[in-house]
């Protein structure tokens, strides 16, 4: 959320905050436009619906929790490196 942060407020100065949606007007709408939670399946439907409406994906930054100690979370880019189709 720092990163968005940083970002969002630097665009949104210079009235360029557009790159987030239309009608992106603070922080949380924009996390809401940029980030992607869930299971593998929801990541492969949305990752699917991306390259039907813009073609070729450009590039996907991987961020996770740090370590929790719960296995799910702690295992995330691996389950995301083998069971998400990008």
């Amino acid at each position: 959320m720092q990163v968005i942060n940083t970002i969002f407020t630097k665009l949104k100065k210079y009235n360029r905050h557009n790159c987030f949606g239309d009608n992106v007007n603070n922080l949380q709408e924009a996390a809401k436009s940029v980030l992607l939670y869930g299971t593998p399946d929801k990541a492969n439907k949305y990752f699917l619906n991306i390259k039907k409406e813009y073609g070729e994906l450009g590039s996907i930054v991987y961020v996770s929790v740090p370590l929790t100690g719960q296995q799910i979370f702690d295992k995330s880019l691996k389950l995301f490196a083998s069971e998400v189709n990008v």
